[in-house]
């Protein structure tokens, strides 16, 4: 991927929709020409417009000089991030730095509360983290644990103003995750959301907007320009939702030629992450210009839920009215529920560890006189069986089962 020279039109309108983005370093991330204060807001976002403020935080990420350094020595990849929570890491690090361990990574950017009070944080990673409000450490816990949460004192917030904001974690063997949520005597203890966080202002990031419809089915490109020689775009694109790839069927445009639905093979679920990636080979041009390689996290509003032909039919109200269940399939139904004789062992055998099943007959009255821990019973049952059952388990004298098919 080629470094991109950010052209006048990227540079008076901030960046793209309120998403994650993962690109490697020398990508279409780059410094701003002319970057506004660190407190100054850009355009609100509007239905289907990419200009927006942006949200979220710079992510870098690092491999360390040694195994064990915890050192920030090698930055492999440049991230914008929605929020801290994150629980996988180990891939974003290999994907960025080319390896899984003996990692770092810092996250940077400024964070606005929504209301005045004083906020508690609560982190929780693997393995070891430092948390910086205003360049204070206000949660210092660079330990070689993993999952230990690790809380704040209480930090005074004022609504609307924005506080330098940075968290740093390292990582040496195994798994990878990190986790930050706040709370306060009117929030509920919950992860800070995106909506909190803005990145440095002199970070940009490719203008589109992208989210994944209700249905699950489509995905929605939204662009600045009018967008063309797009026919061969499929070919080069790659989505996932969380770890399963995600086959694209057909690419269309539409909103006057603004926004591209790409169809996919199949629906996206519920609260999936999906990433979407551009290799930047496809020929694809917004206003007459080149679409740099894209790597993002999409909005995700699907509402599908996983189901099955059977799942689909099941009333709601009632789901499990009787057996037969709609998803099991025999021709004849026989109910067992009733009195069971179970037959005392063979003559000349007795039971032992290694022999310990016994027939029973659910059907008929049966005399058990080989065995004086048998006695003669009366059996019933709702249908007749014209074959003896057999049972696995401990010899035992006669006792009521319930066995429905």
């Amino acid at each position: 991927m080629r470094p991109q020279t950010p052209h006048p039109r990227a540079l008076f309108r901030t960046a793209a929709c309120a998403a994650a983005l993962l690109i490697p370093l020398g990508a279409t991330l780059v410094p701003a020409a002319a970057a506004a204060p660190a407190s100054a807001a850009s355009t609100t976002f509007k239905a289907g417009d990419p200009a927006t403020t942006v949200h979220g935080l710079k992510g870098e990420y690092f491999s360390m000089s040694a195994p064990g350094a915890r050192d920030f020595d090698k930055l492999g990849g440049v991230a914008l991030e929605p929020n801290i929570n994150f629980p996988g890491l180990a891939g974003t690090f290999e994907s960025t730095t080319g390896q899984s361990e003996n990692t770092t990574a810092r996250w940077s950017g400024f964070i606005t509360a929504p209301e005045d009070g004083d906020y508690t944080f609560a982190a929780s990673g693997d393995n070891g983290f430092r948390l910086f409000i205003d360049g204070k450490a206000v949660i210092d816990h660079w330990e070689p644990d993993w999952d230990n949460e690790q809380t704040s004192a209480p930090i005074s917030l004022k609504a609307g103003e924005p506080h330098e904001f940075k968290l740093e974690m390292f990582q040496d063997t195994g798994g990878a995750n990190m986790f930050l949520r706040w709370s306060s005597p009117k929030l509920a203890k919950q992860f800070v959301p995106e909506s909190a966080f803005t990145p440095p202002a002199d970070f940009e990031v490719y203008p589109v907007g992208l989210s994944v419809a209700d249905n699950g089915t489509e995905l929605h490109a939204v662009f600045d320009d009018k967008v063309s020689d797009y026919a061969d775009l499929k070919n080069h694109l790659t989505i996932e939702a969380d770890t399963t790839p995600m086959p694209v069927k057909s690419v269309t445009r539409a909103r006057g030629g603004k926004e591209l639905v790409v169809k996919l093979d199949a629906a996206v679920l519920k609260d999936q992450r999906v990433k979407i990636a551009y290799d930047g080979k496809g020929g694809l041009k917004a206003g007459g210009e080149t679409v740099p390689e894209i790597n993002r996290t999409a909005t995700n509003n699907s509402t599908h839920r996983l189901t099955t032909k059977w799942g689909d039919k099941v009333d709601r109200n009632h789901p499990l009215p009787e057996y037969p269940r709609p998803q099991q399939v025999r021709d004849k139904w026989k109910n067992l529920n009733g009195q069971w004789e179970f037959a005392g062992p063979r003559r000349a055998r007795s039971p032992s560890s290694a022999r310990s099943s016994v027939s029973a007959s659910p059907c008929r009255t049966r005399s058990s006189r080989s065995s004086p821990a048998w006695s003669a019973t009366k059996t019933t049952c709702s249908t007749a069986s014209s074959s003896r059952s057999r049972r696995t388990g401990p010899s035992r004298p006669t006792s009521t089962a319930r066995a429905t098919g």
